[in-house]
Formats: structure tokens, sequence, C-alpha cells
């Protein structure tokens, strides 16, 4: 489980600011060592799909969602 805090980011020259919501993210990691050298692996970020807000003054100042989806990866790593 990832957590990110809530942020404050200035990027409006100064005008109002601009808050980045606190959320959550689950992510998975699996590794499984075949050898000495080879490893394989499967991951998952964010696989519940939370998504990220941003608001200004008020939380009812909504300026962004961002609907960020799951990733998943599948590797072999090999170590000469």
């Amino acid at each position: 489980m990832n957590s990110r805090l809530a942020a404050t980011v200035d990027g409006n020259g100064g005008q109002n600011p601009t808050y980045v919501e606190a959320y959550d993210q689950l992510d998975v990691n699996v590794r499984y060592a075949v050898n000495e050298n080879l490893e394989v692996f499967v991951e998952g970020i964010n696989v519940t799909g939370e998504y990220q807000r941003s608001h200004q003054r008020h939380p009812n100042m909504l300026v962004n969602i961002a609907d960020v989806e799951p990733r998943y990866n599948i590797g072999v790593r090999y170590a000469f």
C-alpha cells in the first residue's frame, strides 16, 4: 500500500494555490528466483485504480481529476 500525502503546488502565477489531495494506491510485486542468475517477476501498480484529485482554495473548486489506470509488468531478469 502506497500513500501520497496532500501537497500544495504553486504553478499558476501566485493567484490561487492548487492543492493535490492525499490518496492511497495498492501496488503488488511478486518475484521468483529460478536460480542464482535468473529471476522472473510480475508487478501491478495502482491495481485498485485510484484517482488523483486537485483543487484550489476550496475542495469544490476542482481543478483536475487524474484517472490513473492500473499498470502491469511481467518480466525476466538475468545477471551475468
